[in-house]
């Protein structure tokens, strides 16, 4: 087999003019594909064309993600944040002040600052300086509380400078009877020093404030209405005291009612056991509130569920009905069972001891 010739010398010297020329051709072929791309793009439609980053339309727009950036941030942390909260996850303060320049979060006091949405009293609880606690805590949770509660409000330990909770102009008048004031034992970190107490913070101050039976009927709420489990307030009352983690004993969340588990907490202190929301074998009839013995039926009417006059004849009918069956019903308003506990207790007592409790 014969080889090639070898590459001629003359071939040899045109090789770099002839790497130049296709370099040129490469160079002219980019220039028209760039062409092409400037003339499809003058024909596209205006709104396709890229904006300028000055132009009053992105301008425009860039705010208004800023701006939605920021109230969704606000929410994520429960409605009320300081401006260093917001700072940490990359929230400038020019642009929160923005924001509260035209309407868009609310300034709470100096450095705080609150979503249109939030929860009023959580704003409240704010503006004084601290976070709700206590029955407020409850509140803001949506469980069950008792009536006549104000706001009661945590603040840490060396605050200064708290402020109404309606008006941020005016110091706090420390004998105001609606406003109570829980000072914390260290100060907390600046994002848990506003907001809602946690569930473990909210028992602890509840024992402080708040009677036996109340604290127990926020709790029966509480396993009622959230999530929360009894392993989860078994393991949240590990740092209370011994006297409230004794109450846990009482909490139930069969309980149907507030005013229902505070008169079982009264009986039960009183030492008459009651069982909440029993259903009568072979009736149709709706569960009772508390059964005592086997027979003594306790009916807790609620201001919210008893109010109007066809609930009343509804219940006066059941009671008939308990009645035929052998059962005695004794029926008691809210305003006796928070005002007048005693009566309610001893009234039942009476019965128990006439053995009337028993069929």
């Amino acid at each position: 087999m014969r080889l090639p010739d070898a590459t001629p010398r003359a071939d040899l010297r045109a090789f770099p003019r002839r790497v130049a020329s296709l370099k040129r051709r490469v160079a002219r072929l980019v220039r028209s594909q760039q062409g092409c791309r400037l003339l499809h793009s003058a024909r596209q439609p205006h709104h396709l064309h890229r904006e300028d980053r000055n132009s009053p339309r992105r301008r425009d727009r860039d705010h208004h993600r800023l701006m939605s950036s920021l109230e969704s941030s606000l929410r994520s942390l429960g409605g009320v944040a300081h401006v260093r909260t917001l700072g940490e996850i990359g929230i400038p303060h020019s642009q929160v002040e923005r924001a509260a320049a035209i309407g868009r979060v609310v300034r709470v006091r100096p450095g705080v600052y609150a979503a249109l949405d939030a929860h009023a009293e959580l704003v409240r609880a704010a503006r004084v300086g601290g976070r709700l606690a206590g029955a407020s805590a409850a509140r803001a949770m949506r469980l069950w509380v008792p009536p006549d509660r104000g706001l009661v409000v945590e603040v840490s330990r060396g605050a200064t400078h708290l402020r109404d909770p309606d008006d941020p102009h005016r110091a706090l008048d420390r004998n105001r009877g609606d406003v109570r004031i829980l000072w914390t034992g260290a100060p907390r970190p600046l994002r848990h020093s506003i907001g809602v107490a946690s569930i473990a913070d909210m028992m602890r101050q509840l024992v402080d404030t708040e009677p036996d039976e109340y604290i127990v009927a926020i709790l029966d709420s509480l396993l009622r209405r959230t999530e929360t489990s009894r392993f989860d307030l078994e393991a949240a009352a590990i740092g209370l005291s011994a006297k409230g983690r004794s109450l846990l004993s009482l909490v139930d969340d069969r309980a149907d009612s507030g005013s229902e588990s505070v008169v079982r907490v009264l009986l039960a202190q009183a030492g008459c056991a009651a069982t909440p929301q029993v259903r009568i074998p072979f009736t149709d009839l709706d569960r009772i509130d508390l059964l005592v013995g086997d027979r003594l039926v306790i009916e807790c009417d609620s201001e919210q569920h008893h109010g109007g006059r066809e609930q009343r004849l509804r219940d006066l009918r059941r009671d008939a009905a308990l009645a035929c069956l052998g059962f005695i019903v004794l029926r008691f308003d809210w305003r006796q069972i928070f005002f007048e506990p005693a009566s309610v207790v001893s009234a039942v007592l009476r019965y128990v001891e006439l053995g009337l409790h028993r069929f």
